[in-house]
């Protein structure tokens, strides 16, 4: 019996030995080569409860992209000079925002920026986005023929518009004190374009003319833009009083043959002029024409040319106070030269007058011995030197 006692105590003692060793892995506490940082401590809660510690993520993956949106302030822009090169607009959401009748739009009741005005528009009224500071750019749709007085007047911010084919008429400042508009491209169709339609227009410095415009421009249409260079059409056929007076950044103005019916101080002021060559469809070079171009060095006319307009007052010469003048060239087919046309003309030091001259007003010319006057013998020249 001992014996069998015996027995079965080192049995048990054997299987204790056992289980202990089994359960020795299980009640091994962790240990860490450094103390964890701050951003990645875990809580004792989390170590004694599996259920509250952070998942695990696998070696080698990678943190998936947050599904939300990124905040409003963070997402990128398309900037306005974007929308341009792209052609793409924000077309009004909400159809009320036009008001037509008949094919004319009278009333815009929206407050988008980039606005693109409905295909069905053949006309836009009178005054219909005047003063809305707001707008940046404009579509104008295929069907449009007129933009009526008033319009667009200052519009601030207009940046842009895309004048179509199709357009005939610009009213009577219709684009009014838009100083930001730059460039305009203007269509081939178009015929009209009214008194005071882009005046004051200061940041205009780049006008397309279409090359087969048949071309009506009105009193002070373009009055003091800033235009760096101007190219008028061949079959312009008539250019309103002081039309582009006052464009001081203008250096550069071709006049092709075929321009006719210009109005008196039409490029008064553009002080940045150098050159011009004037056509010979001209007619007659009005008075005030180029008064105080204070730049402009060299003039050439062609034959065609018959009359420099004597004016009503001596101080309203074609050329007066064109203080840099050095150099004038009159064609065969000049008669009359008006009062006042070359005074003040500090620079010219001499100038051909040809036969067919039978009129000089009062102080054409400077007098005085420094400018030399070259003419036929008994001629109008020859007398008006004496």
């Amino acid at each position: 019996m001992k014996k069998a006692k015996i027995r079965r105590t080192i049995l048990l003692l054997l299987v204790s030995l056992c289980l202990a060793q089994i359960a020795a892995p299980a009640l091994s506490v962790p240990t860490y080569a450094s103390a964890p940082s701050e951003q990645s401590s875990v809580t004792e809660d989390e170590l004694t409860d599996p259920t509250k510690m952070p998942p695990v993520e696998e070696a080698g993956s990678e943190k998936s992209a947050p599904t939300e949106d990124p905040p409003a302030d963070k997402a990128p822009e398309k900037s306005d000079k974007a929308n341009e090169k792209s052609g793409t607009r924000n077309a009004p959401k909400n159809p009320d925002d036009f008001v037509i009748e008949n094919g004319v739009l009278i009333q815009y009741n929206g407050s988008s920026a980039f606005i693109t005005i409905p295909p069905t528009v053949v006309e836009i009224a009178e005054g219909v986005f005047y003063n809305k500071t707001f707008i940046q750019s404009v579509d104008f749709p295929a069907s449009l023929r007129k933009i009526g007085k008033n319009a667009f007047t200052s519009c601030t911010d207009l940046s842009y518009v895309n004048f179509t084919e199709g357009l005939n008429t610009i009213g009577e400042a219709a684009f009014f004190g838009c100083a930001s508009l730059n460039p305009v491209y203007l269509p081939s169709s178009l015929t009209a374009i009214g008194d005071h339609a882009f005046e004051s227009c200061t940041g205009l410095q780049t006008l397309y003319l279409g090359s087969d415009t048949s071309l009506s421009i009105g009193e002070r249409a373009f009055y003091e833009c800033g235009l760096t260079s101007l190219t008028l059409p061949a079959v312009t056929n008539f250019i309103g009083h002081l039309a582009f007076y006052g464009n001081t950044s203008l250096t550069t103005l071709n006049l092709p043959e075929g321009i006719s019916g210009v109005s008196g101080w039409v490029f008064y002021g553009c002080t940045s002029l150098v050159e011009i060559d004037l056509p010979g469809s001209l007619g007659t070079i009005p008075a005030g024409m180029f008064h105080g171009c204070t730049s402009l060095e060299t003039v050439v006319m062609r034959p065609g040319i018959t009359i420099i307009e004597d004016p009503d007052n001596l101080y309203q010469g074609s050329f007066q106070f064109c203080t840099k003048l050095k150099s004038v060239t009159l064609p065969s087919t000049l008669t009359t030269i008006g009062k006042g046309a070359f005074y003040t003309a500090d620079s010219l030091k001499s100038v051909t007058i040809p036969p067919s001259v039978t009129f000089i007003g009062e102080r054409a010319f400077n007098s005085g011995e420094e400018l030399l006057i070259r003419g036929r013998i008994g001629s109008r020249a020859q007398s008006f030197a004496a």
